[in-house]
């Protein structure tokens, strides 16, 4: 059996954080997650300290150490940092992608329909966060992207409750192929509103989710 090195045993446990297959507000323990993964406790304690650190879990002194919940405020500027970062990347792309990259981004669009199809969510997902970071690769922004990668621990959360619903997913793709096209046009002031609207329209849901999921977030 292979042993796991303590950069695997992170990716996974954070995986399984932000597909919420561990839960916000969920208790854990260095032993459960040691005998999970078949390792001894102490790459569990460096991983709490790492995952303390990057507020994914929360340790609550004499309780233990919870899955730290969604910070829906943190999620607001997250939204509002990336809608104000795509909007001017966007527009730039409409003078900079070649047609061999658009038609990359459309191979995109297809991939995410068939994980539609395949009720695949952690792959739509994954799909689509490589589609807009790959704009912003294409425009040579690729340290901007990391920066917002970087602060979307609430955001990724937020993201995957979202768009559990089915039409959700079809809606996002129906969005990713408009934003394609205005692209080809170079109609940056159609792009602009589209971004907006593709961006803010999570917390225009926000309230139906916060309500249908309400333990998962902070009060």
């Amino acid at each position: 059996m292979k042993i796991l090195t303590r950069e695997e045993i992170y990716q996974i446990v954070k995986k399984e954080i932000l597909n919420i297959e561990l839960l916000p507000g969920q208790r854990i323990s260095e032993a459960e997650i040691a005998k999970k993964l078949g390792v001894s406790r102490q790459p569990i304690r460096e991983l709490f300290i790492r995952l303390s650190h990057d507020q994914l879990v929360q340790v609550v002194p004499q309780k233990g150490t919870f899955i730290s919940l969604i910070d829906l405020r943190q999620v607001k500027q997250v939204i509002k940092m990336r809608y104000l970062l795509e909007r001017e990347v966007l527009i730039e792309a409409c003078d900079k992608l070649s047609k061999r990259e658009i038609h990359h981004l459309e191979g995109i669009c297809l991939d995410q329909e068939q994980f539609i199809e395949e009720d695949d969510t952690e792959a739509f997902l994954r799909a689509d966060n490589q589609l807009h970071k790959t704009i912003f690769e294409y425009c040579g922004y690729d340290v901007m992207w990391n920066i917002i990668e970087s602060n979307t621990v609430n955001y990724s959360r937020f993201r995957y409750l979202d768009i559990l619903e089915k039409e959700n997913m079809v809606k996002i793709v129906s969005q990713h192929k408009q934003i394609i096209e205005l692209i080809k046009e170079g109609n940056t002031n159609v792009l602009t509103e589209l971004i907006e609207q593709h961006l803010y329209q999570g917390l225009i849901d926000s309230e139906h989710i916060v309500n249908r999921y309400e333990a998962y977030f902070k009060n």
